[in-house]
């Protein structure tokens, strides 16, 4: 991974390939937990914003005649309990407001009981087929493309310097998020946060807002793919030079399992900011015009804590996900690299 890549690309692509496949598999309930994080907070904000005061609140018991999909389809965006509120409209009088959404929970492990308890076990695992679609082919671009230009950006010396290292990773992120990424993302979140599979998620993305739903939130998608690959491919880069002693010693499944997971944190705490931003920009009905917007009012809602709504969970996926992808793909380029040399 600095400039010691041999044989032909498809090595790498094909090697990445299964990286993606595995890390997608056996993290995704993290990942559907810290989505689910980012959207329903946002959405008891925006709800709630109207409210005279709490004192003015009168709780019920509600009769929930609608089934879980209608609710969902209804712009329910996460569940939970409810409760009915007092509001002051534009002429000054009270008035009583819809039923007001309360967050069902505030952490992962609370997240994944809730889920099971009311929607099933499964249901973890919805928005995963449009990201398991989609994750072979990115880790592909992603692996053969930085193996790639890590051949042509390397000196004389065959030695890859560290802003080149940089340059590719922006480089991977951007044309993996223009080809993949993005529709992939933003059908990931939208069928989260309505609790639909892929393809009734799919057609109801499509009703509601066109083809041009499917690229919500482009530009934050890939501001956070290219921070991404560029801390992720650094971070390994030296990491893998460190521990083989510059090539002189092979590196071991499990070196590259801590390697990929190390990898995974650094980038994971460096740009999750823009993981918050790129989610709520996909969301359902977004009610932000751009990534602006969207920053401001986080901001001026929730301060600093609010972009890093979902760290744990997004750190539970990333940190076991990056050692698998990695460590996958270190043990597929060994087993294929001497059938092309």
């Amino acid at each position: 991974m600095n400039g010691d890549t041999q044989g032909p690309a498809i090595i790498y692509i094909i090697a990445g390939a299964f990286g993606g496949a595995m890390e997608a598999t056996v993290t995704w309930p993290t990942e559907y937990i810290k989505t689910k994080l980012q959207l329903q907070k946002q959405k008891l904000e925006n709800k709630s914003r109207r409210l005279l005061c709490c004192t003015c609140a009168s709780d019920y018991d509600r009769q929930d005649s609608m089934s879980l999909e209608d609710k969902f389809h209804n712009d329910n965006g996460g569940g939970g309990d409810y409760e009915q509120r007092t509001y002051v409209d534009e002429e000054g009088v009270h008035k009583e407001e819809e039923e007001i959404e309360v967050l069902p929970y505030t952490d992962m492990f609370a997240g994944v009981i809730y889920t099971i308890n009311t929607l099933g076990f499964f249901a973890l695992y919805n928005g995963l087929t449009p990201t398991l679609l989609g994750s072979m082919p990115k880790a592909g671009i992603r692996f053969g493309l930085f193996a790639w230009l890590s051949n042509a950006l390397q000196d004389e010396d065959g030695v890859l310097s560290i802003f080149n290292i940089i340059l590719a990773g922006i480089i991977v992120g951007i044309v993996e998020s223009v080809l993949v990424e993005v529709p992939v993302e933003t059908v990931k979140t939208k069928c989260i946060q309505m609790d639909l599979p892929f393809w009734l998620g799919l057609k109801e993305i499509l009703l509601l807002e066109g083809l041009g739903g499917l690229y919500d939130g482009a530009l934050a998608t890939i501001t956070k793919q290219s921070s991404n690959h560029a801390m992720r491919f650094v971070w390994y880069s030296q990491y893998k030079l460190l521990v083989t002693n510059n090539g002189e010693y092979p590196l071991t499944p499990i070196l590259a399992l801590f390697g990929g997971m190390t990898a995974g944190l650094f980038a994971a705490l460096g740009n999750q900011p823009a993981d918050v931003v790129k989610t709520r920009m996909q969301g359902v009905r977004s009610e932000y015009t751009s990534n602006w917007d969207c920053v401001r009012k986080t901001f001026i809602r929730e301060g600093i804590p609010g972009f890093y709504t979902g760290m744990v969970p997004r750190m539970a996926r990333v940190i076991p996900g990056q050692g698998a992808q990695f460590m996958t793909y270190e043990v597929i380029v060994a087993l294929l690299l001497p059938l092309f040399t």
